[in-house]
């Protein structure tokens, strides 16, 4: 019985970061400021902006400013492939390299 509780506990919390970024690439698709560009302060392209000074990452963040859209639309969809790979137990190794990015 006692075997059987940590079973289910391990599955319980390898479901956690799956659903996190289900829900992270899930929000960010629908956000209908995510996409915007600089005119909108609440889209990827302003708040990208706004850090980009103060951020140890400010030249990669440039270089993502170069093509926001696509950059937004590039780490939504990352965020949900690796909440389905690891929920579904997808190459889970490639997930789990895929989270940490």
């Amino acid at each position: 019985m006692a075997g059987a509780r940590q079973a289910v506990r391990a599955a319980a919390a390898a479901d956690v970061p799956g659903v996190t970024f289900v829900y992270a690439g899930l929000d960010k698709l629908t956000d209908p400021h995510y996409l915007h560009g600089l005119g909108d302060p609440l889209s990827f392209a302003a708040m990208t902006q706004g850090v980009r000074s103060s951020s140890p990452i400010g030249p990669l963040l440039g270089l993502a400013l170069h093509a926001p859209t696509a950059v937004a639309l590039a780490v939504a969809l990352g965020e949900l492939a690796v909440g389905l790979g690891a929920l579904l137990g997808l190459l889970g190794r490639v997930a789990a390299l895929g989270g940490r990015c």
